[in-house]
């Protein structure tokens, strides 16, 4: 993934393409990405391995462990049959490698891959111990909103008691690259996202309430787009009007064709554009009408489990109502994934909620 083979020199040389992926891929696990997040968005884009197949657990671990990409060629790592001369692929040992710098053009830093091969070798040790125990609900969606990094779990055992503390914390504060936002106990920010995704998106107050809301903007839409649409009509029937009359004209008074030639293409330019505008505004128009009955068939099963705080099952569709959460020093948005007509009414956005930080600690330390 990454190279292709040079037909004429039989030297790997970089497919700039596929170069992009593997970039994106080692950049967002440096971020502290988990796989399923880079998962996601790899097929969620369309993206093949080598392949032409999803990308898939194994494939990333594959390109993330792989030396080539720092533009080392290894070979000797295998040693393919046994002693009897069955097939039985062995690997040597590493002192056994053959391994040549150089060798083919890097894609990624030396520095980035091996700030990667730490955080697997961490991930690897530290995964039975904590992994299975705690799940970390908004893992993937959480965003530094001082530096922008991604923000990761992360479990320790601290103070005498050797007791628990499970936080998120930003990535570049984790590889001292200054960033000053500090880490915040996950059991707050947990808590937090799924009473706001309650209060904005499954309470029944919510559910009229964004019926009512998008369901308005749509008309106000559809009425724009029908005085558009009237509006663009007359234009065209003028349009062919007069290109109906510089053609007569040529047809009855024989005047050469070169005279109108610069108006005629003028005016069916026009026409193709007035044209292509009109399929646009039909396209953009075609938005079905949301009613509270889809709007609460979509969210009932859900519902319970976060009344509950069935943490397990809140994880399994956190994804299809949470885009992003952003933590900043002193706030968090939570951005979630539906549209609502933005302040100008003019147009929409991600419907928002944001809190104070302090307030938010405060909150769910009692709850705690």
């Amino acid at each position: 993934m990454g190279y292709d083979v040079d037909p004429a020199t039989r030297k790997y040389v970089i497919n700039n393409a596929e170069a992009a992926i593997v970039k994106y891929i080692f950049e967002n696990y440096v971020d502290g990405v988990g796989y399923n997040r880079i998962l996601d968005y790899l097929n969620g884009m369309g993206f093949k391995s080598k392949y032409g197949r999803p990308f898939g657990k194994n494939s990333l671990y594959s390109i993330l462990s792989n030396e080539k990409y720092i533009g080392k060629f290894i070979f000797n790592k295998k040693l393919e049959k046994d002693v009897s001369g069955k097939r039985n692929p062995q690997w040597k040992p590493r002192e056994e490698w053959i391994v040549v710098d150089g060798g083919l053009p890097a894609i990624i830093e030396e520095e980035i891959f091996n700030v990667v091969q730490v955080k697997m070798e961490n991930n690897k040790s530290r995964g039975g111990r904590f992994r299975a125990k705690e799940i970390y609900l908004i893992s993937g969606l959480i965003t530094c909103g001082e530096c922008g990094a991604a923000m990761f779990g992360n479990t320790r055992k601290c103070g005498r008691n050797k007791s628990r503390y499970s936080s998120y914390k930003c990535s570049h504060r984790a590889n001292h690259k200054g960033c000053v936002n500090k880490e915040i106990r996950k059991e707050y920010l947990d808590n937090y996202v799924l009473d706001e995704l309650y209060a904005k998106l499954f309470s029944e107050s919510s559910i009229k309430k964004l019926s009512a809301m998008l369901n308005d903007y749509n008309r106000r839409k559809t009425e724009e787009a029908d005085e558009e649409t009237k509006s663009a009509l007359t234009e065209l029937e003028e349009i062919s009007g007069k290109i109906a009359v510089i053609i007569k004209l040529v047809s009855e008074s024989g005047i050469s064709i070169d005279t109108v030639k610069d108006d005629l293409k003028r005016l069916e330019e026009r026409k193709h554009f007035v044209e292509g505008y009109l399929r646009d505004i039909r396209l953009k128009n075609n938005v079905a009408t949301i009613s509270e009955d889809t709007i609460f068939e979509l969210i009932c099963k859900s519902k319970e489990f976060v009344q509950t705080r069935n943490i397990a099952e809140c994880q399994n569709f956190i994804n299809s109502y949470v885009e992003k959460v952003i933590v900043f020093s002193e706030r968090v948005e939570v951005l979630f994934k539906i549209h609502v007509p933005d302040d100008s009414n003019d147009g929409i956005t991600l419907l928002k909620s944001e809190g104070d930080l302090n307030t938010v600690k405060k909150e769910y330390r009692k709850v705690g």
